[in-house]
C-alpha cells in the first residue's frame, strides 16, 4: 500500500517499531506502528453521502482509487462503507488494506458477506481481479444510493448462497438516473466476463448515466450494519457456475485522458521528516521529464486509435529510462486504455504470448541489446491477426532502428535539487552534495537514498534529512548497494533461499508459481520478500519484470550458483531456441550455445531481423 499515491486512497506515512524512550510503559517494545493520514470524517457509513450528486462524487472519487491501486497491482478485496473513510474536507479516503493482495497471488477465502464476490467464495467461478473489487463497489453502490443493502436482514448463508446465484434482481428504483439499475447490474454480474474489466470503464460509463429520474424513491439513513470481515472456511452449499473467463483487459477505454490529470497524490500538506521505514517500497515520483512524457502519451494516443509502435528510451545508467517505462506502463492501464506488461530483453518471440487476451498493451523491455532491440521492433509487425495495438517500449543505450527514439539527456541541477529536497526531504546542505555527486542521473540520486536508508545513517533536522554526525556521504555503486540489499535479504530468509531467488533472476521469461517451485522447492517465503520489496512484479499466478540489478548482484556474489541456475534453466528450454542459447551462453557453455544461435537463426527464416540478429551473436562468438 505505501507504493500507491493517490488523493482517494489514505496516505501510509510512516512506519518503525516502538523502541524505549518512546514506549515509556505504555506500549512494548518491539510494538509494530503504522502512521497513517488522519481521517476526522467517520467512514461512509457514519457520514453517507447526501443526494445523487454527492453519491456519484463518492463513486467516481472510489473508482478512481480502485483503477490507480489496480495498476499498482494491489487488489482491495474488501470494499465496504466501513472502509472508506472521510478526509478533513470529506473527500472519501479508501482504507484498511487488510485483505489485499497483489495481482497473481493466492487470494485468501475471506471478505464481508454482504460485499464479497463470487470468485472469492468459489474460485471456479472465474479469476480475481479488478473486476473482482467492482463487484463489491456495485453492492455499495445501491447501498449509498438506496440506504440499505438488499440483503441486509437475512442469514450470511442465505448471503453467501445469493452471492452464487444467477438471479438477484435489484429492489426497486433509488433518487439515481434511470441507467443506474443496469450499471449496478453489471458491475454485481455473477461471471467476471460480464463485468466491466476495469474502474476506468466504469468510471466513464457512470459519468454518462445523466440525472436522477424526477419522483425517485428518496435516499434513506444506511441504518443497517455491513458486518465485520470474515474468513469462510467452507464454500457455500451448492453447484454454483463454472469458470467462465475474465474480461478482455485493455479494451475498454477509447479516450486517452491527458496524463497530468493522472498526476495527483495523497496529501502530505504538513507532514515532514518522516517516511524512512517505507522509502523501500514507496514509488518515487517523476520529476521534471514533461516533453519525454508528452512525447509518449501521444504514442499510446495513436495505440488507443488502432496502431502499434515502438519507442526506444535512449539514455546512460541512471538517466531514468526504465522508471519512464514503467511510468507510461502504469499510467495506461490506470486510464482503463491499456493492459501494462513488462517482458524480460532476452524473450525474444514471446511478445505474442506477453499481449495474449487484451486488445490493447503496453509492453516494456528492459536493458534491451541493440540487436535484441531490432528484433523486437520487428516482431512488433507480425500480421494484424497476431498481435492487438501494441506500444512497445525498449530501454536501450542507443538508437534502434525502426523505433522512434526518446534521449533522456541530464538533468538540470534545479532539478536535480528538487528531487532531492522537495521528494525525499534532503536538508538543503546534503541536498547540495548529493547534487553535485548526481550528474544530472536521477537514478544516481534514488541509488545514493537507499543506500542512505539502508545503512542508517540519516536523522531528522529542521530542514530535512541530514547525515548523523560523524558519518561520511559515500556514493555507493549501484552494484554495490544491490549486493547489500542482496546480503540482507538472504540473512532474512535464510540461505537456502538462494537457489530461489537465482533460479528467479536467471529466468528469461515469467515463470508461474508452480513452475518456479518444481524448479526451487518451497518458494511462498521468497515470493513475499521479493515483492515487498518491490523487486518483482506478480500478473496472474506469474511472476515477472526482476530488477535488473538483483541479477548483477547475484552474479557478482554468487557466481557458482547464477551459473546454476542457467543450467537448470537450459535444460527446460526447448532444443534450438534462442532461449536455450542464452541460458547456455550465461552459464558458460559457450560452444553449445554457439550452436543453439546457428539453429535458432535458421528456425527464424520467417522472422528476417531476428533471424540476422540471432546470426550475428554467432559470428562474435565465432570470432572469439
Amino acid at each position: 500500500v505505501a507504493a500507491l499515491d493517490h488523493p482517494n486512497v489514505v496516505a501510509v506515512y510512516d512506519t518503525g517499531e516502538i523502541g524505549p524512550e518512546e514506549g515509556a510503559g505504555r506500549f512494548a517494545v518491539g510494538t509494530p506502528w503504522l502512521a497513517m493520514q488522519l481521517a476526522p470524517g467517520g467512514s461512509l457509513f457514519t457520514s453517507p453521502p447526501r443526494g445523487w450528486d454527492d453519491v456519484e462524487a463518492v463513486l467516481l472519487a472510489l473508482l478512481a482509487a480502485l483503477a490507480h491501486a489496480h495498476a499498482h497491482g494491489v487488489l482491495h478485496l474488501d470494499l465496504k462503507p466501513d472502509n472508506v473513510l472521510r478526509g478533513e474536507r470529506g473527500a472519501p479516503l479508501l482504507a484498511d488494506f487488510g485483505l489485499a493482495t497483489l495481482r497473481g497471488e493466492r487470494v485468501r477465502a475471506a471478505g464481508t458477506p454482504l460485499y464479497v464476490a463470487p470468485e472469492v467464495l468459489r474460485p471456479r467461478t472465474g479469476p480475481t481481479g479488478p473486476w473482482t473489487d467492482l463487484y463489491a463497489l456495485g453492492w455499495m453502490a445501491w447501498t449509498l444510493a438506496g440506504g440499505v443493502h438488499p440483503w441486509a436482514d437475512w442469514p450470511v448463508e442465505e448471503v453467501l448462497r445469493a452471492h452464487l446465484g444467477a438471479a438477484r434482481p435489484l429492489p426497486g428504483q433509488p433518487e439515481a438516473p434511470s441507467g443506474f439499475l443496469a450499471w449496478v447490474a453489471r458491475l454485481v454480474a455473477l461471471h467476471p466476463r460480464d463485468r466491466f474489466a476495469n474502474a476506468a470503464e466504469a468510471a466513464r460509463h457512470l459519468r454518462g448515466l445523466g440525472r436522477p429520474i424526477s419522483g425517485a424513491a428518496p435516499r434513506a439513513p444506511i441504518t443497517s450494519a455491513t458486518w465485520s470481515t470474515v474468513g469462510f472456511d467452507d464454500e457455500p452449499a451448492g453447484e454454483g457456475p463454472a469458470d467462465t473467463g475474465r474480461p478482455i483487459e485493455g479494451a475498454t477505454v477509447d479516450a486517452l485522458v491527458p496524463w497530468t490529470t493522472l498526476e495527483r497524490g495523497a496529501d502530505w500538506s504538513g507532514i515532514h521528516g518522516v517516511g524512512l521505514g517505507l522509502f523501500p517500497w514507496r514509488t518515487v515520483p517523476l520529476v521534471a521529464r514533461t516533453e519525454e512524457r508528452d512525447a509518449l502519451w501521444s504514442e499510446l494516443a495513436a495505440v488507443v486509435a488502432g496502431e502499434r509502435r515502438a519507442v526506444a528510451l535512449v539514455g546512460p545508467e541512471g538517466s531514468g529510462r526504465s522508471r519512464l517505462a514503467s511510468w507510461v506502463a502504469t499510467r495506461a492501464e490506470e486510464a482503463g486504455v491499456a493492459r501494462a506488461v513488462h517482458v524480460p530483453a532476452d524473450a525474444i518471440g514471446g511478445l505474442r504470448e506477453a499481449v495474449a487476451g487484451a486488445s490493447r498493451a503496453v509492453v516494456v523491455v528492459d536493458d534491451v541489446s541493440h540487436d535484441g532491440a531490432i528484433a523486437w521492433s520487428d516482431a512488433l509487425r507480425a500480421p494484424a491477426d497476431h498481435l492487438p495495438p501494441t506500444l512497445l517500449l525498449l530501454t536501450a543505450r542507443e538508437a534502434v532502428d525502426g523505433a522512434r527514439t526518446l534521449v533522456l539527456g541530464e538533468l538540470s541541477p534545479d532539478r536535480i535539487r528538487a528531487l532531492t529536497c522537495e521528494v525525499l526531504g534532503l536538508a538543503p546542505e546534503l541536498a547540495t552534495r548529493v547534487v553535485e555527486g548526481a550528474e544530472g542521473l536521477p537514478g544516481r540520486v534514488i541509488e545514493l537514498m537507499s543506500d542512505l536508508v539502508r545503512r542508517d545513517v540519516l536523522e531528522r533536522g529542521a530542514t530535512g534529512y541530514r547525515l548523523t554526525s560523524g558519518v561520511p556521504l559515500e556514493p555507493a555503486r549501484a552494484d554495490s548497494a544491490w549486493e547489500g540489499r542482496l546480503r540482507e535479504l538472504l540473512g532474512e530468509l535464510g540461505p537456502s533461499a538462494a537457489r530461489a531467488v537465482h533460479v528467479l533472476a536467471a529466468a528469461s521469461e515469467p515463470l508461474s508459481h508452480a513452475e518456479w517451485a518444481s524448479m526451487a522447492g518451497s518458494v511462498e517465503p521468497v515470493a513475499r520478500a521479493l515483492v515487498r520489496r518491490g523487486w518483482i512484479d506478480t500478473r496472474d499466478d506469474r511472476y515477472e519484470r526482476v530488477a535488473p540489478g538483483l541479477r548483477g548482484a547475484l552474479a557478482a556474489t554468487d557466481p557458482q550458483g547464477w551459473e546454476a541456475a542457467h543450467e537448470l534453466h537450459a535444460e527446460r528450454s526447448p532444443p534450438g531456441s534462442a532461449r536455450r542459447a542464452a541460458h547456455l551462453l550465461a552459464c558458460g557453455r559457450r560452444a553449445e550455445g554457439a550452436s543453439e544461435l546457428l539453429l535458432a537463426s535458421r528456425a527464424s527464416a520467417d522472422r528476417p531481423r531476428e533471424a540476422l540478429a540471432l546470426a550475428a551473436r554467432w559470428r562474435e562468438l565465432a570470432e572469439l
